[in-house]
């Protein structure tokens, strides 16, 4: 019995995994944060990125690097998305 609970330990819980569709739109969503033109877009893409929760896992590093973006509008959207 001790060994089944240690097994049961070692196992990873399963985070939400986004549908094709949700993977997509958070592509699209990651292409405006990295190469928006338009501060308040980026902003935008970055707060909806947010919204995909951990699902938007792969966003990560598109969102890491606006945080260093010139507009503290996007900077500070992405932080807020990052949690």
């Amino acid at each position: 019995a001790g060994l089944a609970v240690a097994q049961d330990k070692k196992e990873k819980v399963e985070k939400p995994q986004p549908t094709e569709q949700e993977r997509n739109e958070i592509r699209e969503l990651m292409g405006k944060v990295g190469r928006g033109k338009h501060p308040a877009l980026k902003a935008k893409a970055a707060v909806e990125l947010g919204d995909f929760g951990p699902k938007a896992e792969m966003a990560v590093p598109a969102l890491t690097q606006a945080m260093k973006d010139r507009d503290v509008s996007v900077g500070s959207s992405a932080a807020v998305s990052l949690g």
